[in-house]
């Protein structure tokens, strides 16, 4: 009863006090304000914290990182963007407020930085740039200093907390709001208090500690910084994503002398191919690698300090194509087994084979890295069944002939040491890091990889097709007149285009290289041999060229399709009148050097070769001339050619060769990639645009006609280079370097020499 009468007591003087009268607005309440106390309560401590400590780390944030933007704007030469210079101009938007560290402890975003650091050689990156070991030195100073501030209790005592909630219970609801907006109003309160002197106390102790604490947070803070950004940087932002089409200077179609010589009709595509060259030269100087780096990694700290999972924003800065992923991960067992010792040399023994002994060293040989399971040591020295699958399995995932018995090229390279094979997974994991593919924004897609002789089709992180290819060969091609040679038929790599359309019975426009070096040879050869036949008959001693005898008899004489007949000779092939004078007037055949130049086509007369092997020349006589096989069985694109247009001039198409998709490696192509299955391809293309069902491909396949069919929605396309994939199993396959670029791990520019079929 006593008590009831203090508390009444103490509710009239604070009445009182505050001059409220019945007439007037109620107050809060002591229910309410109770309630309101004890969550304010719990955050007395960390405000309080931030007043010691948050001023100071930022100041001293603030002069370090301006400090580090000074010394890279001084610098004369650097490797890597103004890292610390692009950290510091978001830290200025944010009034240096830290994203790391925060009261002496790792942010939720410093946890996961940090998390990242650890596995840096497992991503198979340096660690010494990133200051690994003065990150861990600041971070145990900080820490220790940290336990310091444990000891001093900034929460207000049970009588502090019950004064601020009788003054709030004595505040009016216009006034005063119970929400975390009135928690600054309390806290002053408190301090301004006597039942606060406590908290008083330990705020000037934590001052000092504070400024102490400091130096250490904003270190911390700025190597981790540096850690984030220089991370975002090699795993994602250190090149500009190629621009789709890449700009040439040797257009050819572009030269004034030729452009002003077409009418507009004719002009009509080669003007479309200029504005688009045109377009990609200003897209690549827009993009070009500072530009996008500068802005890419602004954008990835701002991303990151605002994200609430800020290891998902580090995760997604890593490719995401799965077979990073599984390289990464098979990176780490390589690594073990070399950290291990690696494995041993097996002696070559060609007498091996199921059935026979001498096999344990072969079975431990293939343990080590996984193609046998057990205890090596309880392994039989006999060629049994279990080795044979084994080795058919090795030899699978090293495109060889699979027969179950060693052979020469599995020798060679079983006993390549696991270091090459570790750093073969190196090289790999870089040219992942090096793709202009993002399979995250390009939810359909189709990926070429030139060494794995394959072309496959996503869809949402998935392959939904998987076909073989052959690409490029890797021959030496000379060029007669210059005697320079060059690796001209390679596939280029890379590639990034959209399939736009594909053609069904399409015709075969015969690139300016290939008709130079393959076409007009055997068009000279069979004019030289007609005209000397001409000679012989007419008993006219021939010029050098024509001194030996023909061969073959003279071709018949058919026009091209839609072309006019080449003109005879008016006198009869037998005519032993025919004078030298009268050959001489003889279309290509120049009488002053006695040479035959069909460089040029004289469209009265278009040579018969032309029509006998299914060719026609587009435009004779015209400066832009160029020649194209016609459509059927017999042309070297088959039935379907899938285009995605690029300056190299080469597709997808089916092909008449079809025997050469039994080998293992299947480089024999002028540049372009020939599918096994081009039908099944376009279903696919075709079912993924909505058009699925619209073409019934037989019946167009028989028919002949030439069809386009243009894509509602364009499909990107990558044509890249990996000598290591993962398989369905995460197992490494190492793949044939046909073009011998695994010196380098960063794939070379593309070259515009290699074009064509």
């Amino acid at each position: 009863m006593q008590r009831k009468h203090h508390k009444n007591l103490l509710i009239l003087l604070l009445t009182l006090s505050t001059g409220w009268t019945a007439c007037g607005e109620e107050p809060i309440g002591e229910p309410a304000s109770r309630s309101f106390v004890q969550k304010w309560q719990a955050t007395v401590a960390a405000t309080l914290a931030e007043r010691s400590e948050g001023a100071p780390v930022r100041k001293e944030l603030q002069r370090r990182l301006e400090a580090a933007q000074q010394r890279e704007e001084k610098a004369s030469q650097r490797d890597l963007p103004p890292l610390l210079s692009l950290a510091n101009s978001y830290y200025a938007a944010r009034e240096y407020r830290p994203i790391f560290v925060e009261q002496g402890k790792l942010t939720v975003h410093g946890k996961a930085v940090w998390e990242t650091m650890q596995e840096l050689e497992a991503a198979v990156l340096d660690p010494r740039p990133y200051r690994l070991a003065e990150i861990q030195k600041a971070l145990d100073a900080l820490e220790s200093k940290s336990a310091e501030l444990q000891t001093n209790d900034l929460s207000p005592s049970p009588e502090a907390a019950a004064e601020m909630s009788a003054w709030v219970a004595t505040q009016k609801p216009s006034t005063f709001t119970l929400d975390e907006s009135s928690y600054e109003v309390v806290t002053e309160r408190l301090l301004e208090s006597d039942k606060g002197a406590g908290v008083r106390e330990a705020m000037g102790e934590l001052s000092v500690l504070g400024q102490a604490m400091a130096a250490s947070s904003a270190e911390l803070e700025e190597l981790l910084a540096h850690a984030f950004m220089r991370y975002a940087y090699e795993m994602r932002y250190f090149r500009a994503r190629k621009s789709f089409v890449h700009p040439r200077e040797d257009d050819y179609f572009n030269d004034p002398e030729i452009r002003k010589s077409r009418n507009n009709e004719q002009n009509a595509h080669y003007v479309a191919g200029s504005l688009w060259r045109r377009a990609s030269a200003n897209a690549e100087a827009m993009y070009s690698q500072p530009v996008y780096a500068r802005r890419e990694l602004s954008s990835a700290i701002e991303r990151f300090a605002k994200s609430e999972k800020p290891a998902d924003v580090i995760d997604a800065l890593a490719p995401q194509q799965p077979q990073y992923a599984g390289l990464v991960e098979e990176h780490k067992r390589y690594q073990e087994i070399v950290a291990a010792g690696g494995w041993a040399t097996v002696k070559v023994d060609k007498s091996l084979k199921p059935g026979s002994s001498g096999a344990r060293h072969l079975k431990e040989r293939l343990a080590t890295e996984g193609y046998l399971k057990g205890d090596p040591a309880k392994f039989s020295d006999t060629y049994d069944a279990v080795l044979s699958d084994a080795v058919k399995e090795y030899q699978t995932t090293h495109q060889m002939q699979v027969t179950g018995t060693p052979h020469t090229v599995f020798w060679k390279s079983l006993n390549l040491p696991a270091e090459k094979r570790l750093e073969q997974i190196r090289i790999n994991i870089q040219r992942w890091r090096d793709t202009n593919m993002r399979p995250e924004e390009d939810k359909a897609y189709v990926f070429i990889n030139v060494a794995d002789f394959h072309a496959e089709g996503w869809r949402d992180m998935k392959r939904e097709i998987r076909h073989r290819v052959v690409v490029g060969n890797n021959d030496n091609v000379c060029d007669p007149e210059t005697d320079e040679c060059a690796k001209a038929n390679r596939t280029p790599i890379p590639i990034a285009a959209y399939i736009d359309r594909m053609i069904f019975n399409p015709f075969w426009n015969v690139t300016p290289r290939v008709r130079k070096n393959e076409i007009l040879p055997e068009v000279k050869k069979s004019l030289e041999a007609k005209y000397a036949k001409m000679r012989a008959k007419a008993a006219v001693k021939p010029p050098s060229f024509l001194a030996a005898p023909p061969m073959l008899a003279p071709p018949v004489n058919t026009p091209p399709l839609g072309q006019p007949a080449a003109e005879e000779p008016t006198q009869a092939l037998g005519d032993s009148t025919l004078s030298p004078e009268r050959l001489a007037e003889m279309p290509y055949f120049n009488a002053e050097t006695g040479e035959v130049d069909v460089s040029t086509t004289i469209p009265e007369t278009v040579p018969s070769w032309y029509a006998e092997n299914n060719y026609e020349v587009m435009y004779p006589g015209k400066s832009w001339e160029y020649v194209r096989m016609t459509p059927g069985a017999h042309n070297a694109l088959g039935y379907v050619k899938i285009i995605f247009p690029n300056l190299h001039d080469v597709y997808l198409h089916d092909t008449n060769a079809r025997g050469l998709f039994k080998n293992d490696l299947r480089a024999y192509s002028h540049g372009c990639m020939r599918l096994e299955d081009p039908i099944e391809f376009a279903t696919w293309l075709l079912d993924r645009d909505g058009q699925g069902g619209v073409v019934d491909t037989d019946a167009v396949k028989k028919s002949g006609e030439y069809l386009p069919i243009f894509l509602t929605r364009q499909v990107p396309v990558f044509v890249e280079y990996y000598t290591v994939r993962v398989d369905d199993s995460g197992r490494a396959n190492f793949l044939a370097d046909i073009y011998d670029l695994d010196d380098n791990p960063h794939l070379p520019e593309p070259s515009n020499k290699a074009v064509d079929l």
